[in-house]
C-alpha cells in the first residue's frame, strides 16, 4: 500500500466529507489516484480524473483497466485556466484538490474554476502540507492553511470543517 494512502487515509477523509451515492467528483490534479479511486469505492457517479501531467494519466489509466474500475473518467487538462477542467458549470458535486494548489502559480484560477464546476452547495476538499511537516516541499512552497482559506473565501467558499490535520497535512472542506 502507498505510504501517502496509508499516513492520509483518503477513504475517511471522503466518508467524513460525506461522499456517498450517485455524487459526481472532479479530482483536480488526480496524479496517481490517491483520491480518485477511493472515491470511485464510495459513489457510483463518475470520477473526473484531472491531471496535466501524461505519466501520471497513464499509470492511473493502467490501474483504472486491472482493476476494472468503470465509473472514472481521465482527462488531460490544464486548470490554470477558467474552462480548463472541460467540465460543465455546476455538474459536480465535489471536487478534490490534493497538493494542486502549491504546484501551481495560479492558485485563483484554480479555485475558480471548481467554484465553477460545483454545483450549489457543492464541496471542495483541499488536502495540504502543514508548515511543521519534516517532510515534503520546502516551507516556503508550502500554502498555509490561512492563505488558503483567505483565497477560497475571496472566490465565495465556506469553510465547513477540518477533515484532517496532523504533523504533516491539512485536509479542509469548504462549500460552494
Amino acid at each position: 500500500m502507498n505510504k501517502e494512502i496509508q499516513v492520509l487515509n483518503p477513504k475517511k477523509i471522503l466518508i467524513d466529507a460525506g461522499l456517498e451515492g450517485n455524487e459526481s467528483v472532479a479530482d483536480f490534479g488526480c496524479g496517481p489516484g490517491i483520491f480518485t479511486i477511493p472515491a470511485s469505492e464510495l459513489t457510483n457517479g463518475i470520477i473526473y480524473a484531472l491531471d496535466i501531467q501524461e505519466s501520471v494519466l497513464e499509470a492511473l489509466t493502467n490501474q483504472i483497466h486491472i482493476h476494472n474500475i468503470p465509473n472514472i473518467k481521465v482527462s488531460r487538462v490544464n486548470l490554470e485556466s477558467i474552462g480548463g477542467s472541460k467540465l460543465k458549470d455546476k455538474s459536480i458535486s465535489f471536487v478534490i484538490m490534493r497538493k494542486i494548489l502549491l504546484q501551481n502559480d495560479r492558485k485563483d484560477i484554480i479555485l475558480e474554476e471548481a467554484y465553477r464546476v460545483l454545483r450549489d452547495n457543492g464541496v471542495l476538499i483541499v488536502v495540504g502540507w502543514t508548515e511543521t511537516a519534516l517532510i515534503g516541499p520546502k516551507v516556503s512552497d508550502r500554502l498555509e492553511q490561512g492563505k488558503l482559506i483567505s483565497l477560497a473565501n475571496d472566490v465565495g467558499f465556506i469553510v465547513k470543517k477540518q477533515l484532517l490535520e496532523d504533523d504533516n497535512h491539512y485536509a479542509i472542506m469548504f462549500s460552494k
